[in-house]
């Protein structure tokens, strides 16, 4: 069989270069022990002189690649979030972040990542094969009783590197898809607390506006049967009384709809209380940092000078007081593709494929395999053989082999090739696509914001102290017999629903808030200047995604 080795060799490797064939042609019966050497060194003459070149490189860039992924500490952008919060607010959402099934389904991932470099990284098992032979071939030494074969697959040219590299990137990216989601959890656990603070405040408001048409009905009753009142004040009172029932009932459908929403999130029961839900209303009081632009609120005289609708959109300039002008915003959008966890990892993601495209490219080349076969002989028993043992009767024999694999499937190479560079391109428009949405998002939220923060001081400020004036002069002219309880209850049921104004406000306020928070992966306090970071620190246009390739 050694013998025909050359002949089959060159059989099987015509598409290979013509010079492999003559070297192996030249290798003559006393050469064959140079056989497994000369095949080693006319493969690497066949290796790509820029796979070699890059070996150095490449082996940096994997170092690289597996210290951020191993070594790096993953950001913590929810932490930073958590700690700005007061901490009526701060208990319930550690507690969320804690139990999270998607927090901890994305932390399963990071691990599951990790475990990815060590299989890559590996050579592939080694294969054993083991020969019995049935009816032993007899040879000039003796019979052949069985073969015992140990090759090794080695891929070359970087290919474990390149896989290993990818390997680390995922890594880096899971991490990014980590704080992504926890910063979501967070954000939408933030805004169930603001609405659940606000049905408190507003349950709050209810109740008391329940009982004052309660007090005003016995009033009213009392007047009625002393012929002083009319039979209709007390009706309408005590359907008031049956509305303000029916809303308090709504509210606590609505509590219960918005509890289990947050209780599914911490993984509780779904009505499962939760603590310290009347100190949830008090800490929405801390809003803005003082720096967002804001409409200066009027006094009192001065608003009562001006017409109401310019003080919040003056019609004839054409411009909404408290926005952002064009480079603020820009900088906003900037600072928050620059922090926000998923752009990290959808950049990482892009940047993963580089080592994918490459090792698709390297695959044209084949790997080498090695191996050591043994194979048992016996002593002859035929008489010739007794009578004349030959040399080396029933010596085994070792063998050495090596070997490459014949890359004929060149279709499926080149279509592997294109495979991961359409993968590619995909993550760089998923990259461009949420580059766009976070910048709509971001552009949104600044434009609402302070807006939502200048209706909430032309609440309390103006719209709060008039319904409590009107209120007064109604109680002191009811008090006077000037006006009827009917005009005495519009006064209050007016000052109740400036309140409730004024609650919703509060709490569409904090929920920008957070929302934004949540966009930007910092806290707000740390945006009071938009241009708080030097501009070197950020990425310029150019750095992040434009157009599709």
């Amino acid at each position: 069989m050694p013998v025909e080795f050359p002949r089959l060799a060159c059989r099987f490797v015509d598409p290979w270069p013509g010079f492999l064939r003559i070297a192996l042609g030249v290798l003559g019966p006393s050469s064959r022990r140079l056989l497994v050497p000369c095949g080693l060194a006319i493969y690497l003459a066949l290796s790509p002189p820029e796979a070699l070149s890059q070996q150095s490189d490449q082996a940096q860039q994997v170092q690289q690649s597996l210290s951020v992924a191993f070594e790096a500490p993953p950001p913590a952008a929810a932490a930073e979030l958590l700690e700005a919060l007061p901490l009526a607010h701060r208990l319930p959402l550690e507690e969320v972040l804690r139990r999270s099934a998607r927090v901890a389904a994305a932390r399963h991932e990071v691990a599951a990542a990790r475990q990815r470099a060590p299989q890559v990284r590996a050579l592939p098992d080694p294969e054993i094969q083991l020969t019995l032979f049935a009816l032993p071939p007899e040879t000039r030494v003796g019979p052949q009783r069985g073969q015992l074969q140990i090759s090794q697959r080695i891929p070359v040219y970087g290919k474990l590197g390149l896989a290993e590299q990818a390997a680390a990137l995922a890594v880096v990216a899971a991490h990014g898809h980590l704080e992504s989601v926890r910063l979501e959890v967070l954000t939408e656990a933030r805004r169930l607390l603001e609405e659940l603070a606000f049905l408190e405040e507003h349950r709050l408001i209810a109740t008391e506006e329940r009982d004052h048409l309660r007090r005003h009905e016995v009033v009213a009753r009392s007047r009625y049967a002393t012929g002083a009142g009319r039979q209709q004040e007390v009706l309408r009172l005590q359907s008031a009384i049956t509305r303000a029932e029916q809303e308090l009932l709504a509210l606590e459908v609505r509590h219960g709809q918005l509890l289990s929403q947050f209780n599914a999130l911490r993984g509780a029961a779904a009505q499962a209380p939760l603590a310290g839900r009347a100190l949830l209303a008090a800490s929405s009081a801390e809003l803005l940092p003082e720096d967002l632009p804001a409409e200066e609120v009027a006094s009192e005289e001065e608003r009562s000078a001006e017409v109401p609708g310019t003080f919040f959109f003056d019609r004839q300039a054409g411009e909404v007081p408290g926005t952002w002008a064009e480079p603020e915003l820009e900088s906003w959008v900037r600072a928050a593709l620059r922090d926000r966890p998923d752009m990290a990892a959808a950049r990482v993601a892009v940047e993963r494929f580089e080592p994918l495209v490459e090792l698709a490219r390297r695959d044209r080349w084949p790997d080498l395999r090695i191996g050591l076969g043994w194979t048992e002989v016996g002593e002859r028993r035929d008489a010739a053989g007794r009578r004349a043992p030959p040399q080396g009767n029933g010596d085994d024999v070792l063998a050495l082999t090596a070997g490459v694999a014949v890359p004929l499937a060149r279709e499926r190479r080149r279509a592997a090739v294109e495979e991961q560079v359409e993968k590619q391109r995909a993550a760089s428009a998923r990259l461009l696509d949420l580059e766009r949405r976070v910048a709509a998002r971001v552009g949104e939220l600044l434009h609402r914001l302070p807006l939502l923060e200048s209706q909430r001081r032309l609440t309390a400020e103006v719209l709060l102290p008039q319904a409590q004036a009107a209120l007064a002069s109604a109680e002191t002219a009811y008090a006077t017999a000037q006006l009827s309880a009917l005009e005495i209850l519009d006064a209050e049921h007016t000052l109740f629903e400036v309140r409730l104004a004024l609650a919703r406000i509060t709490a569409d306020v904090a929920i920008a808030r957070a929302q934004l928070e949540g966009e930007l992966a910092s806290p707000l306090i740390d945006f009071v200047d938009p241009v708080h970071r030097s501009q070197d620190s950020l990425e310029s246009p150019a750095e992040l995604p434009g157009e599709l390739p």
